[in-house]
C-alpha cells in the first residue's frame, strides 16, 4: 500500500490527509499508464462516493487537480453515486457547517471559496456560487496567500 500524505499530515478534527493506492514497483510503473493506476481518492471521486474538499494549502499539483476536476464533473454530468440524487444534495460539509451552527460552534461557513476555473475568490456564504469540482477553500488567515495566487476577491 502507498499512502502520500498532504501539506498539512492531520486536519483539525485529527483525520489523516493522504492518497492512498497500490505500491507499485518501479517496473510496474513504467508499464501501467497514470490513467490506470488512479489512486483510491480518485476513484471515489470518479464512482461519486466521494466529494473533492480542497482546502489551502493542501493542494494537488495541477496534473492531478484536473484529474479531480474531471471526475467531480463527470460523475455529477453522469448522476454517479450520490450524485444522482436531488440538484439540492447536501455536501458532507455543508451539514457539517449546519450542525456546527446549531451547536453554536461556528456562524456557518466560514472559508472563503476560491473557482480555480474563473479565478475568482467568494466570501464563505457565497461559496455555492462555485461548481463543486472548481472549489478551492481558504480559511480567513490564509486570505493573503489566494490573493498572491491570482484569485480576485469578488465584492
Amino acid at each position: 500500500m502507498f499512502v502520500m500524505v498532504a501539506e498539512e499530515v492531520f486536519d483539525r478534527y485529527g483525520r489523516l490527509l493522504a492518497y492512498v493506492n497500490g505500491a507499485y514497483e518501479k517496473k510496474e510503473r513504467e508499464t501501467i499508464p497514470e490513467s490506470k493506476r488512479p489512486t483510491f481518492n480518485l476513484q471515489m471521486l470518479q464512482e461519486g462516493q466521494a466529494v473533492s474538499l480542497l482546502i489551502y494549502p493542501n493542494i494537488p499539483k495541477p496534473a492531478d487537480l484536473e484529474l479531480v476536476q474531471t471526475a467531480v464533473r463527470k460523475a455529477r454530468a453522469t448522476n454517479k453515486g450520490f450524485w444522482k440524487g436531488p440538484d439540492n444534495l447536501l455536501l458532507p460539509y455543508e451539514f457539517r457547517w449546519i450542525i456546527d451552527t446549531i451547536k453554536g460552534t461556528r456562524t456557518g461557513p466560514d472559508r472563503y471559496c476560491a473557482d480555480i476555473s474563473t479565478g475568482k475568490l467568494y466570501q464563505p456564504q457565497h461559496y455555492y456560487k462555485v461548481l463543486p469540482e472548481s472549489r478551492l477553500f481558504f480559511y480567513t488567515k490564509d486570505l493573503v496567500e489566494a490573493l498572491k495566487m491570482n484569485f480576485q476577491l469578488v465584492p
